[in-house]
């Protein structure tokens, strides 16, 4: 019960993989730039191997890919952000328009502020770590934004850590929010009807929403819902559809801090929340009404659900991780601590229905682990992953984002033993689609 090495499948302009999903023989990326890609990886028949650059796997160029933002976008710096100490540096250009955003050489720069992202103080306490710190009430949303740098200049890793938390994708639906802006966006990807065109396929905005009173810190989406955050302390409920009149389904105000982590799960029918000062929230999917609610010690950068119900709640524990499982009623399990920080992880069920953790650290290591019992199943290391998801279909696998661009996959070892006929003869179509890249 293994995988193989992981193997390269796209890249992806050398910028970091924010999100991405792989369903039913597509990929669908967003990178640090904001960029798309979507990408046919022949995983049917109906796909001729040799048209599979019909999504530009073969060219790399940012040029190649889709903005997210463009023009249409309401997406804009504060009023009040200086730019005249930027302007000097020769890849920026002098001048914004009212989206926030310019075009040099046909390429868009987006602007991105520092780490430190401030944060309302709701608790009427100092609250700080490494990534946010508080300000005094009195402050408005127009103070809230300091330094902007520009995308194409170097991030450090904890500014893709916060900008993986904005950009989900589902069923080439893109969801997207920038951490200077409390607007968030649904895009998506029109498939060409004739598969072997060379005719780019379209990537349009659908909606554009303002809701909440605070800039958006965290996104998560499921099949039939999805989910805002903000640093106001609310989290909205969504339903997961494209066009329409879009009202929230349910808006939960039980945190008083900022909310940094959320997820979603139709199965389980909840949506755990989790904030700054370590409270963390059950909430009904479906009615909306809150569960229950606990306070741990520290702040939860990352919240998985399993269709168990089962709870991860992941925490900066020095350099390393913490991870606390709960159960769906928040009844602790178990708790583990990884040897390193863990900068994404996906909980999944294996054939029998074990459940396990796939988790990327920062120290290069991508592991998949048991739970409750936390045995290492798999290892890979020099790896610096950015984002992981398991893809299902036609065999479960491991897709892995990383810092430099590139989307990676790792099968299973005994996978025969887990196909059918049929599957295995779409799996050769797919590695003969992926050798003639």
């Amino acid at each position: 019960m293994a995988f193989r090495s992981p193997v390269l499948v796209f890249e992806c302009n050398k910028k970091p993989v924010l999100s991405l999903e792989a369903e039913d023989g597509f990929i669908t990326i967003v990178n640090s730039d904001y960029h798309i890609a979507y990408h046919i990886s022949c995983f049917h028949d109906k796909i001729d191997p040799n048209h599979s650059d019909i999504s530009h796997a073969k060219n790399h160029n940012s040029s190649n890919l889709y903005s997210i933002y463009n023009s249409s976008q309401p997406h804009s710096m504060p009023r009040n952000s200086s730019y005249h100490n930027l302007a000097s540096h020769s890849n920026i250009p002098k001048k914004f328009g009212n989206n926030g955003l310019s075009y040099l050489n046909h390429i868009p720069h987006i602007m991105y502020h520092d780490t430190n992202m401030h944060i309302p103080n709701l608790t009427k306490k100092s609250v700080s770590n490494n990534t946010y710190h508080s300000e005094s009430e009195n402050d408005n949303d127009d103070t809230e934004m300091q330094t902007l740098i520009p995308l194409n200049a170097k991030l450090e890793n904890t500014d893709i850590e916060i900008c993986s938390r904005l950009v989900k994708t589902i069923k080439r639906i893109a969801i997207t929010a920038t951490p200077w802006d409390r607007c968030f966006c649904l895009s998506y990807v029109q498939q060409n009807s004739n598969a072997e065109s060379n005719i780019k396929p379209q990537y349009e905005l659908k909606i554009k929403k303002r809701f909440h009173v605070r800039k958006i810190s965290a996104i998560a989406v499921s099949e039939y819902r999805y989910a805002t955050a903000s640093l106001d302390g609310t989290v909205a409920i969504w339903k997961n559809e494209i066009g329409g009149h879009q009202v929230p389904a349910a808006v939960i105000t039980k945190h008083n801090s900022p909310v940094v982590a959320i997820d979603i799960n139709d199965v389980s029918n909840i949506i755990v929340s989790g904030a700054l000062d370590g409270t963390i929230v059950t909430t009904s999917l479906m009615a909306g009404e809150m569960i229950k609610m606990i306070t741990i010690v520290g702040s939860p950068n990352i919240i998985k659900v399993a269709d168990s119900g089962t709870i991860l709640a992941f925490l900066a524990y020095g350099a390393k991780s913490q991870v606390s499982v709960f159960d769906i009623n928040l009844n602790k399990a178990c708790e583990h601590t990884f040897e390193s920080f863990v900068r994404c992880a996906v909980i999944f069920e294996w054939f029998d229905g074990q459940e396990m953790i796939a988790v990327g650290m920062r120290n290069r290591k991508v592991q998949i682990v048991k739970i409750p019992s936390f045995d290492i199943i798999w290892s890979f290391e020099g790896i610096d992953v950015s984002v992981l998801e398991i893809m299902k279909q036609p065999l479960m696998s491991l897709m892995i984002g990383t810092m430099d661009g590139k989307v990676m996959k790792a099968e299973l070892e005994d996978a025969d033993s887990f196909m059918t006929n049929d599957e295995k003869s779409s799996d050769r179509l797919q590695t003969i689609g992926l050798t003639n890249k």
